[in-house]
């Protein structure tokens, strides 16, 4: 039995986080509704946050804890946001920033 490497898992993840919102906002494109767009975008950044998670050791540290870190909840938070434009209950832009 062949074990997945952590390293692969990671990047398969990216590349659905990144391509899925992708294809999301093209299927979405006529609604040109804010939330599509930060549903779009959060999912974006979520698959940076967790393409850098898996290049760990390929580049700068920085990148790969503290801004990988960062990009990961802000596209969570984006997300969130979105979903709670969609129920008429959004936070307030200055409470999430």
């Amino acid at each position: 039995m062949t074990a997945l490497d952590n390293r692969t898992a990671y990047i398969v993840v990216a590349l659905l986080y990144v391509v899925l919102p992708i294809f999301a906002w093209i299927a979405l494109m006529a609604q040109r509704r804010r939330a599509v767009v930060w549903w779009c975008g959060g999912g974006l950044l979520t698959g940076v946050g967790f393409l850098l998670v898996a290049l760990r050791g390929s580049v700068a540290d920085v990148y790969s804890f503290d801004v990988a870190n960062l990009l990961l909840c802000v596209g969570t938070l984006l997300r969130v946001q979105s979903l709670r434009m969609e129920l008429g209950v959004a936070w307030r832009m200055r409470w999430l920033v």
